[in-house]
Parts: C-alpha cells; sequence; structure tokens
C-alpha cells in the first residue's frame, strides 16, 4: 500500500479535478424527485446534460503554445538533471559559461 501513496502527488489530485470537470453536468440532473420542467428537444425527449466544461472550450480558450514550451522546459531540466552528476564540477562550470 505505501507504493501506491509514492505516486499520488499533487498533480495527480490536479489530473482528478481536470478530468471530472469534463464528467460532471452543468444543471442538476433530472432524476428521482429532482423533476426539471422543460428542457425537451424536438422528439419531446430530455436533452443530455451538458458537462461543466467541453473540449471545445478548453481547446479554444487555453493558450497551447504556453503549456507545450512550459512542459518541454521541465523535460528538458529534468533530463539534464537525469544526465550530468553531482559530483562532477567540471560539467557544472562549462554549462554555467553557456
Amino acid at each position: 500500500m505505501m507504493v501506491l501513496f509514492r505516486y499520488v502527488t499533487d498533480s495527480t489530485a490536479a489530473i482528478l479535478v481536470c478530468v471530472s470537470c469534463f464528467m460532471w453536468p452543468r444543471e442538476r440532473p433530472d432524476l428521482f424527485w429532482w423533476r426539471k420542467l422543460g428542457k425537451l428537444d424536438d422528439n419531446g425527449e430530455r436533452a443530455p446534460p451538458q458537462p461543466l466544461v467541453t473540449w471545445r472550450c478548453v481547446e479554444s480558450k487555453v493558450p497551447w503554445g504556453l503549456i507545450l514550451l512550459l512542459g518541454g522546459g521541465l523535460a528538458l531540466a529534468d533530463s539534464i538533471s537525469v544526465i550530468i552528476q553531482p559530483e562532477d564540477p567540471y560539467t557544472y562550470t562549462n554549462l554555467n559559461c553557456i
């Protein structure tokens, strides 16, 4: 069980909230005692509930270039920290000169 908690971080919670926004309905659903009048389509049936966030909205509002730039920078920084050994001061000196 402790191995599982090593992988659950703040990022996991953020992803869970973002994904759930695509599933939660925008309005209260029509279940049991919560009967809503109106909202019928042309066939007289109830229309499916709309989610809080649609992909079309996310696609048009999110600055994808900035997200890719930040993600690429973080990936590059992580790969450099794995490749370069911290015991080698000569490598750090050469990187600072660049």
